[in-house]
């Protein structure tokens, strides 16, 4: 009588650890000037030296899709921008995004702005988007995130990552004020490969399923201010399908 009790309560204590486990809860936030997912996936993303953090927080939208329902994402992100000494002024959006319960990213994205060029680059079999953008104001939904407004618009570059079978999206935007000269960017080679060298110096990415040591959350992150266009914010993160549903993208 006794085994059998003992054994029953050892049933039951292993079942609550096993719910309590599955109910922990995923969490994404700062520690210092590094942006935190502590799961699903374990990342950390710093930015370069001469960034600062400016802004940062949460928010739900509800992304573009092709069905009859309306498609649900959480986005938390990070905003840096340049100190006053570096040598080009720039800024840095660090975005992850979540499907909520069916909903998942679409493989090909397609960014907002006028694209130049794009390359998929495959990293432990997994696709890294990298697409160099120009992005007028009017189609930014950061674009008064800084307090201040390139009037000109941004170059931009753009590159994504697919975690956790598509329900989980990485974004990193490294961008510029699109600079005043007689030749215009597009058609600027030179102008574009130096861009395209310091956008890849702008930041650094860890993983945990690479080796690396995630730092834990230290601070949480907030709701985003009612004046960041959770419309615009919804086009610009990019479109959304349901799970077993075949975009057309």
């Amino acid at each position: 009588m006794k085994i059998t009790l003992l054994v029953g309560l050892l049933l039951v204590c292993s079942v609550l650890m096993l719910l309590l486990g599955g109910c922990k809860g995923r969490t994404r936030g700062m520690n210092g000037q590094t942006f935190v997912a502590d799961a699903r996936p374990a990342l950390a993303i710093s930015p370069a030296a001469s960034l600062t953090l400016w802004a940062d927080g949460w928010c739900d939208v509800a992304p573009a899709s092709q069905s009859t329902e309306k498609a649900s994402a959480k986005l938390w992100f990070a905003l840096y921008d340049s100190e006053a000494t570096a040598p080009q002024q720039g800024r840095l959006v660090v975005l992850m995004g979540e499907g909520q319960g069916k909903w998942l990213w679409n493989a090909q994205p397609q960014p907002l702005g006028k694209e130049l060029h794009s390359s998929t680059t495959e990293i432990k079999n997994q696709a890294w988007h990298r697409s160099t953008l120009l992005l007028a104001p009017e189609q930014d939904p950061w674009a008064q995130a800084w307090g201040t407004t390139w009037a000109e618009g941004a170059l931009v570059k753009r590159s994504s990552l697919l975690f956790m079978n598509r329900q989980t999206l990485l974004v990193v935007e490294y961008r510029e004020p699109l600079p005043r000269q007689s030749l215009p960017v597009a058609d600027d080679a030179p102008y574009l490969a130096a861009f395209d060298a310091r956008a890849e110096r702008m930041f650094s990415l860890a993983r945990a399923d690479q080796g690396a040591s995630i730092p834990t959350v230290t601070r949480k992150l907030e709701p985003a201010p009612k004046q960041l266009s959770r419309a615009l914010l919804a086009r610009w993160v990019g479109g959304m399908h349901i799970q077993g549903a075949m975009p057309s993208n």
